[in-house]
């Protein structure tokens, strides 16, 4: 095929983008970008400038097919290697939506722009920057004044899609740009009602039933239930089609969401329901049975809605007495079937959601967001994540957690289908082998899970020829930076695809750190990128994200797209922003609005200028990339993503007769508690265990009823399986003033403890597997 030379200004005309950059010299990565049809995105601000060389650069020809094609160099002193190449339309084409689509938004009065886009293709091959790399990811935003006790604030050179009419409504709306009616939106598995098994493959739901089915349930809601603009509503379940349904029929009436974890027992339900004296809870009937338990202790709580049909006579008859109705929910979506009610949508400074998180001591604090707030986190992740119409997404991870929301708003206007796992986490991967997905999000713990099997796989075939040549072709990808290497992925990565369902194109983790073994195991392996992104419920599940581009690395990316941060003075712990390290600080339109009803603790991390105080150390790299290298609050999470309070957890802990003082710790990389304990001397030297420091059997049998002890009152106290100690570490040596372990007031220091029994903890965990 022939083709003739362009110019790169030329190419950047006809894609009508301004996002041609490259960096020269010293192994920098050149990569042309046209930011509306690009499959990478530009995700770097490259330091220096500069034309393009005779040396190397950025490769531009422009096909007869109409393409335009891209290959980078790497330079090495004076000499260019091409390395990579990929193409993209030179000038866009518009989706025509069918009428089909047309009559949609007619019926239910939606209207929207129809300027549509291709879906982007994926490189088939990609390298990653080097890590002695000067490529610069984020920049210094110099706009923004600098503050004493503050570094500069920094970005990410992207545009983000977020306009400020937006909302969690038109997220839904804007698919229609994109999927006529006719394309599978939600997917489910049938299951066996009494094994909880499932028992066949993936039923789908399309955009235009999804829309009747919406529709018909907001107007049932709000004529059989009598809920107003802003009321909250509860939806108490697993991630399933159900509850997608709830929250987006409160979309189209801009009813308030409070979402509750289908964990959560009877001692941590009432807080949460009297706290938004909420009236409304659409719940499974696993959940019913819980509700009920809670009534004595919720007098707002007048309406449950189970999602099943087959509604319990005697839990009927039961909430009946206490002035409780249980419906059936579709029974709720009958009445509006007959009944259709126009949509009222919400405004972008509408409440979306109240959000509870764990608080320092334990008691959940409700995280208030907006629209506004909602929407700008999932159009700052778009540009990172790239989805698009041809997109599969698993869903398994709890829908009350923020990120996994703001990941299903972003499949749905960008025509993605999502399939939802059948409930039994055990097994998570038939669910992903039948579905095949593309995107997979998983929390460090899955993926180390994962990673522990397909290791034994290796090793299992007891070839040592055929374990040494794997780990030496990983090695070599690794070294030469790609993710697809035709020889080695034919000979031996390409045979664990199946079990990720055969077709992902990228992985993104979080909620916990991962670390870089796993990381770069998975990348790979299965010859995709891993982005890492670094979320938090009050910044509406978005902070900074790694992509493609960025070299492997202990970092959580950048800022995203839209957001600035910067890193704050912490003199306690001799963090100074100077030096690059300190809290991270973030300002943007994802930040939320307060902690309701706690006033409080909202202007404690909420200053007047809008930075919200996240509480974690970060430090910035050379390359402009993020890493979180400490905490500056108690509340730390385990590598399943489970927030742990460790004041709570000691103070339950206390009670125990056998307990003098106690420090609980964790490490993110792990997925249990262990604690360093001193015995009560009072109560030891009475026992049988006097002579624990001295003689080993006792120790350690001193140590088995301590643990036992603490465990029953963990049971007594509720706990959760994750906030439970699995191992203690017994001391003589108490917590003082005088060895600086304790403030005057008796506090423990946290940091000191820590770095104190710091050999102690890192035995405990090297003792012993994790914990399931």
């Amino acid at each position: 095929m022939s083709e003739r030379q362009v110019s790169v200004s030329q190419m950047v005309t006809s894609c009508s983008s301004d996002g041609a950059r490259q960096t020269r010299r010293q192994r920098r990565c050149c990569v042309g970008v046209c930011e509306q049809c690009t499959e990478l995105g530009l995700l770097a601000h490259f330091n220096g400038g500069g034309s393009f060389g005779e040396e190397g650069g950025l490769h531009a020809t422009q096909l007869r097919n109409g393409h335009v094609n891209l290959s980078f160099d790497i330079f090495a002193g004076t000499t260019a290697r091409r390395t990579g190449s990929w193409s993209s339309p030179a000038h866009h084409s518009h989706f025509v939506p069918r009428s089909s689509t047309m009559q949609i938004l007619h019926r239910s009065s939606r209207i929207g722009s129809f300027v549509g886009r291709l879906a982007p293709r994926w490189l088939r091959s990609l390298s990653i920057p080097s890590s002695g790399s000067t490529v610069s990811f984020s920049h210094e935003l110099q706009s923004e004044p600098r503050v004493a006790g503050r570094g500069p604030a920094r970005v990410c050179p992207v545009e983000t899609p977020y306009r400020p009419h937006m909302t969690l409504y038109t997220n839904l709306l804007d698919r229609a740009k994109v999927d006529d009616g006719s394309r599978p939106m939600f997917g489910s598995r049938p299951v066996d009602p009494t094994t909880g098994a499932a028992t066949g493959d993936y039923e789908w739901k399309t955009f235009a039933e999804f829309l009747d089915h919406v529709d018909e349930t907001a107007s049932g809601m709000k004529l059989a239930l009598g809920l107003r603009r802003q009321d909250t509503v509860g939806v108490f379940s697993r991630s399933q089609y159900e509850w997608t349904l709830v929250e987006q029929s409160c979309n189209r009436m801009a009813f308030t969401l409070v979402p509750l974890y289908d964990t959560l027992g009877p001692s941590s339900v009432p807080y949460i329901l009297n706290h938004t004296e909420m009236k409304v809870v659409f719940c499974a009937k696993e959940q019913t049975t819980t509700l009920l338990h809670c009534l004595p202790e919720c007098p707002h709580l007048k309406t449950i809605v189970q999602y099943e049909s087959n509604l319990n006579e005697q839990q009927v008859a039961e909430a009946n007495e206490r002035g409780v109705k249980i419906w059936a929910l579709e029974d709720v979506v009958k009445i509006g079937r007959v009944h259709p009610a126009d949509a009222d949508p919400p405004k972008p400074d509408d409440l979306s959601t109240i959000c509870y998180t764990s608080g320092t001591t334990g008691t959940p604090k409700g995280v208030l967001v907006t629209h506004a707030n909602f929407v700008s986190a999932v159009n700052a992740y778009r540009p990172m994540i790239k989805a698009n119409r041809d997109d599969v997404y698993f869903s398994f991870l709890p829908l009350p957690h923020v990120a996994e929301r703001f990941l299903h708003a972003m499949m749905i206007t960008e025509g993605a289908a999502i399939g939802f796992y059948h409930g039994k986490v055990a097994q998570i991967l038939d669910d992903v082998q039948k579905l095949h997905p593309t995107v997979f999000v998983a929390v460090p713990r899955l993926m180390n899970r994962i990673f522990d099997q397909l290791k034994h796989k290796v090793t299992a075939t007891g070839d040592a020829k055929h374990v040494e040549y794997f780990y030496q072709a990983l090695d070599e990808k690794k070294r030469l930076n790609m993710l697809k290497h035709d020889q080695y992925d034919a000979e031996l990565f390409d045979g664990f695809k199946p079990v990720l369902g055969g077709r992902v194109r990228q992985i993104l983790t979080g909620a916990a750190p991962i670390t870089s073994e796993v990381k770069e195991f998975f990348q790979y392996v299965f010859g995709v990128p891993v982005l890492e992104a670094y979320g938090i419920t009050e910044a509406s599940g978005g902070v900074a994200c790694s992509s493609a581009l960025m070299p492997q690395g202990p970092h959580v990316g950048v800022p995203l797209p839209g957001l600035a941060i910067c890193l704050g003075d912490v003199p306690e712990m001799n963090y100074s922003s100077d030096e690059g390290y300190g809290e991270v600080l973030m300002k943007g339109p994802n930040v939320f609005s307060g902690y309701y009803k706690q006033p409080e603790l909202t202007q404690e991390v909420l200053d007047e200028d809008g930075w919200y105080a996240t509480g974690d150390i970060g430090r910035w790299n050379p390359d402009g990339t993020l890493s979180i290298v400490d905490r500056k609050k108690h509340i730390f999470k385990l590598s399943q993503g489970e927030h742990v309070a460790p004041e709570k957890i000691e103070g339950v802990y206390q009670k125990s007769s056998f307990v003098g003082q106690v420090f609980v710790d964790g490490d993110s990389l792990q997925n249990y508690l262990v604690a360093v304990v001193v015995p009560d001397p009072d109560v030891v030297k009475h026992s049988t265990f006097k002579n624990w420091e001295t003689d080993y059997e006792q120790r350690r049998e001193l140590e088995k009823v301590v643990l036992a002890d603490m465990d029953a009152l963990a049971h007594a106290d509720g706990l959760h399986g994750f906030e439970r100690v699995k191992k203690i570490h017994l001391t003589s040596e108490a917590f003082t003033v005088e060895n600086d372990l304790v403030t005057p007031t008796l506090k423990p220091k946290r940091a000191k403890l820590a770095q104190y029994f710091a050999d102690e903890v890192k035995t405990l965990y090297d003792a012993g597997s994790k914990y399931e």
